[in-house]
């Protein structure tokens, strides 16, 4: 249960945070080692949270999609993720 709460934390900020900095690029397409997502990281780690490998590709997946980021969307990523 700890687990899952940190996972649905970390997720949340990241995707949140990607969604704000992905408003000042709109059209720019968000990677994996782009400075956006390497600052949100870094971010995650000042606070003792981190995301595996998976959830940060569909962190970057969601936030790529251009659909309105809600609770089920985050915890349809988390459904599906083994922790």
């Amino acid at each position: 249960m700890m687990i899952t709460r940190f996972c649905s934390i970390s997720l949340t900020k990241c995707i949140m945070t990607l969604t704000k900095s992905g408003e000042e690029n709109i059209m720019k397409q968000l990677k994996q080692n782009s400075t956006e997502m390497n600052t949100v990281l870094k971010n995650l780690e000042l606070e003792n949270l981190t995301l595996s490998p998976s959830l940060q590709q569909k962190a970057i997946d969601i936030v790529n999609s251009g659909k309105k980021i809600t609770p089920s969307i985050i915890k349809g990523a988390l459904n599906h993720e083994k922790l």
